[in-house]
């Protein structure tokens, strides 16, 4: 049995842990957890704007707001905005969930009524992009320039890796509404009834750091040392 090179493993995870902290320090030092939080709110309007055909989700920051199709707010939800945007914490990203179904026959009820105004039910939550996506990108970043492979190869798997990344992202982003639409029955999907029980225990799950850098760690393997012998290739 081969000896287990206790000193390169060392050596690899002190690197690993300087190139992280880097990082992080620098993002830091930049402000770039809000610039962050824009990108976060762009990618959700982008892939969840129009959500299940007839809701519509806006993705809103203390700095920008993104709503689909370019939408614009009405004067109602303009103010509600503000006040929910004064209680958001600073480079978290609040999200809008609104049913146009709902509002559609809101409409028509107030026509056949006479009334001056409709209204419909929607709701509020938040998340925070930080932990939700830029530390293990962050973390993946740093193992794969630590990795002791060829440039090409780290060329490669920062590639593979950060479309691996944003693909997870996109998957946790829509099990979070998901999980919004259930908490919030107004507005909730059809998600069945395993969904509606399965789901708030994969969003405490996603919502811990840990298991976010072990995903990471995960797609670090599989996109810098293609092949079974992953450990054998780090090691060597």
């Amino acid at each position: 049995m081969d000896k287990i090179p206790i000193n390169r493993i060392i050596l690899f995870s002190v690197i690993v842990s300087v190139l992280f902290a880097l990082f992080i320090g620098l993002a830091y030092s930049q402000n770039f957890q809000m610039r962050y939080a824009n990108y976060m709110g762009k990618m959700g309007v982008t892939f969840f704007g129009n959500y299940g055909g007839e809701n519509n989700i806006s993705f809103m920051t203390q700095d920008k707001q993104f709503h689909p199709n370019n939408r614009v707010a009405s004067p109602p939800e303009k103010a509600r905005f503000a006040q929910e945007l004064k209680r958001l914490p600073k480079a978290d990203l609040l999200l809008f969930l609104r049913s146009e179904k709902q509002l559609n026959h809101a409409i028509e009820a107030a026509k056949r009524s006479g009334a001056g105004s409709a209204s419909a039910l929607n709701a509020f939550n938040n998340l925070t992009p930080w932990g939700f996506g830029f530390i293990p990108s962050m973390f993946l970043l740093a193992l794969i320039l630590a990795s002791p492979v060829s440039l090409v190869r780290k060329g490669i798997a920062l590639v593979l890796g950060f479309l691996a990344i944003h693909l997870f992202l996109i998957l946790k982003l829509w099990i979070f509404i998901q999980s919004f639409y259930n908490v919030a029955p107004q507005l909730m999907m059809q998600s069945g009834s395993f969904g509606q029980s399965i789901i708030p225990y994969l969003v405490n799950t996603l919502q811990s750091v840990s298991f976010n850098m072990i995903v990471a760690a995960i797609i670090w393997l599989m996109v810098t040392f293609p092949g079974t012998d992953h450990l054998k290739n780090l090691l060597k």
